[in-house]
């Protein structure tokens, strides 16, 4: 589903604030990847290089990427940088952003649910994907009815060209789409319930 006009409105503002969202820049950096490309969206504003530091800090401590523990901790430093950071002298201290992980049942498309409460905001969605494999960004809806969001991964030969479109129409702000029926079983998978939330506060 084509992403509406106030899609394309939203999505036309972040990339002239941050230019086009990033890919991986190893086999396995989609972690600290999206939690970037969550914040870029989300907030608008070129990031503090502290910051960026330790967002890769927290990451990467598995041989695969990054695990549960240290998403856990990455989603902690950033809720710390946004409440604390103007105490260590950064002047950069995105204080009106909040960060916080929700997991198991939390983690639903139902009435009410941290997830679309978290879109309807202003905020976005680090989404675990993959049976627990992947980290991808979810930014956006068009009526609950189709879901738009970056996967950091770049596209195989056989996908590129249909990502790269979208991509394209999208001012280089999402790359994939989601119906709800499709974002539902991705969160029905139990080891994809682990979704880190990044909004206004």
């Amino acid at each position: 589903m084509q992403p509406s006009e106030a899609n394309l409105k939203l999505f036309d503002e972040s990339y002239k604030a941050v230019g086009p969202l990033r890919y991986q820049m190893a086999g396995s950096d989609c972690v600290p990847t999206t939690v970037v490309n969550a914040l870029l969206f989300v907030t608008r504003k070129t990031l503090p290089q502290r910051l960026m530091r330790l967002i890769w800090g927290c990451s990467l401590d598995q041989r695969n990427g990054t695990g549960y523990v240290c998403s856990r901790i990455l989603a902690d430093v950033l809720d710390a940088w946004f409440k604390m950071s103007e105490d260590d002298g950064e002047s950069q201290t995105l204080s009106e952003f909040c960060s916080r992980i929700k997991l198991g049942k939390d983690v639903s498309l139902k009435p009410n649910n941290p997830l679309l409460t978290t879109l309807n905001a202003g905020g976005a969605v680090c989404i675990t994907t993959g049976n627990g494999g992947h980290y991808s960004l979810l930014h956006s809806h068009n009526q609950g009815k189709a879901f738009y969001g970056f996967d950091p991964t770049w596209p195989g030969a056989r996908k590129r060209k249909v990502a790269m479109e979208f991509s394209n129409s999208t001012f280089g702000m999402a790359n994939i789409v989601w119906t709800r029926e499709e974002l539902q079983i991705i969160l029905e998978d139990e080891a994809n319930q682990f979704i880190h939330l990044i909004s206004p506060s």
